[in-house]
């Protein structure tokens, strides 16, 4: 969050494990080392923890740590698999995809793994990528719920159902979204 590091997943060995490196390419430093693959790395906003997904427990679950790599520990466990780690941006809550109710689905749960609960609850086969909206109100994620990978927007609170915002034929895909920062000084923007 501050521009200084930037955190990733490597295979160096047999394992995936997360790594940071300085914007300059020094520095690197590897913060997992288990036999289990860890990815999916995702910042807190301020800056003090790391979400990741890892198998350490056979199925994919969501852990936390420092910065530093200190301090690993679960937020989810079950026996279904959790993907996709998206802070929000006041860092309370984080949005994740799991296939514990038999299908894809996106669930918000509190920072600290408590309170999980399901956002969409329908009968489509995927939804995946989720990202916050810079308000904190809303989330993109993609989904295949019209037979073809389109982006769409879903309120935090549930009050809304899934609004498609892209449209695709069907061998075409979406993904990723993610949103523009909420940032009056960028530069070349008119003030008026």
């Amino acid at each position: 969050p501050d521009g200084r590091q930037i955190a990733f997943y490597s295979k160096r060995d047999f394992y995936n494990d997360i790594y940071v490196i300085d914007v300059d390419g020094t520095g690197e430093r590897q913060l997992t080392e288990t036999q289990s693959n860890d990815k999916d790395p995702a910042w807190s906003p301020d800056g003090i923890l790391i979400a990741f997904v890892s198998n350490r427990e056979n199925d994919n679950e969501i852990y936390v740590m420092k910065h530093d790599g200190s301090d690993q520990r679960a937020l989810t466990d079950n026996d279904s698999n959790e993907w996709s780690p998206a802070w929000s941006p006041d860092g309370r809550q984080i949005a994740f995809i799991t296939d514990r109710d038999g299908q894809q689905d996106l669930y918000l749960m509190d920072s600290d793994g408590g309170n999980a609960r399901r956002l969409t609850d329908d009968d489509f086969p995927w939804n995946d990528d989720p990202a916050w909206s810079p308000d904190g109100h809303l989330i993109a994620f993609r989904s295949n719920r019209n037979d073809q990978v389109d982006i769409y927007l879903i309120r935090v609170d549930g009050s809304s159902i899934p609004q498609q915002l892209t449209h695709n034929s069907e061998i075409d895909q979406d993904r990723a979204p993610a949103w523009r920062p909420n940032n009056t000084d960028l530069p070349g923007e008119d003030d008026d």
